[in-house]
């Protein structure tokens, strides 16, 4: 996300360091969290034993702890950006330009996690 939308729309002005920390922070802690939980179980299932592995213990109080700190970000960050496309047209133009070159806009990302 940061890559593809961050950088550019943070270079180009079109948000300030507190708008960008708003929409991209939250889905950068998840997606890191997210990368380690995804390895744990790479990591159970590769040794999976039916009659005793299990993968519910990988979800940690500290993962649950960042999803509910990213949801309730959630609303509130794509408030911004439904706010930010019908008020700054050259954001949502800079929105198209990555667009075409991304497989899901920007708001559809907030939606993968």
């Amino acid at each position: 996300a940061a890559e593809l939308y961050g950088y550019p729309l943070r270079k180009s002005g079109c948000l300030s360091t507190v708008q960008h920390e708003l929409v991209f922070d939250p889905v950068a802690t998840l997606a890191s969290a997210c990368a380690i939980l995804v390895h744990q179980m790479k990591q159970v299932l590769l040794i999976w034993d039916s009659s005793h592995s299990c993968v519910g213990q990988l979800f940690s109080r500290q993962w649950w702890s960042q999803y509910e700190e990213y949801q309730e970000m959630y609303r509130r960050t794509r408030q911004f950006l439904r706010d930010k496309t019908v008020t700054d047209d050259d954001f949502l133009e800079l929105c198209k330009l990555r667009r075409g070159a991304a497989t899901y806009s920007l708001p559809a990302l907030l939606d993968l996690p």
